[in-house]
């Protein structure tokens, strides 16, 4: 059974994970995104944070993360530009990941999905992010952990 590996960097709001889970790519680092169908113009905020993205080393970087994720080449150079626009990142996301209560809302996240059998790493001290592999044929159980799982979450992260 063959497991694809899925990096969620980026802050998404919850919801989002269940459709970052069904793509990515099977070598590379994704970041979760918002839900299916068409997208949305990307927000004035969603762009000024893209354009330090690539500004400080991440020159792929788009305006908008599609639902299957997005690949990162050099994780030393996504981190050093996850730093640089940090505050561009907290006016998309409404939080901020390295805030103590979020982190460890995502540290109490993954422990539970793992409880309920889901390959979920703990979140990285340096992004924030946290690593999800996920096969496809198992989204119905990861949704169900998920949902489960998502009251150890920081209200800042849930917006509740």
């Amino acid at each position: 059974m063959k497991r694809r590996r899925l990096s969620l960097l980026l802050a998404v709001p919850l919801i989002a994970l269940t459709a970052a889970c069904g793509g990515g790519s099977g070598s590379g680092s994704g970041a979760g995104s918002g839900g299916g169908g068409a997208a949305a113009p990307a927000s004035d905020a969603q762009v000024k944070y893209a354009k330090c993205m690539r500004g400080n080393g991440v020159p792929d970087f788009p305006d908008q993360i599609p639902g299957s994720g997005y690949s990162i080449k050099d994780m030393a150079a996504y981190e050093k530009a996850q730093k640089a626009c940090r505050s561009q990142r907290t006016a998309v996301y409404g939080f901020d990941e390295l805030d103590p209560e979020v982190f460890d809302g995502r540290v109490k996240y993954a422990r539970c999905m793992r409880d309920q059998g889901m390959k979920v790493h703990d979140p990285d001290p340096k992004t924030g992010g946290y690593q999800v592999e996920v096969d496809p044929k198992d989204r119905a159980a990861f949704e169900k952990a998920m949902n489960a799982c998502r009251k150890n979450l920081s209200p800042k992260e849930t917006n509740k």
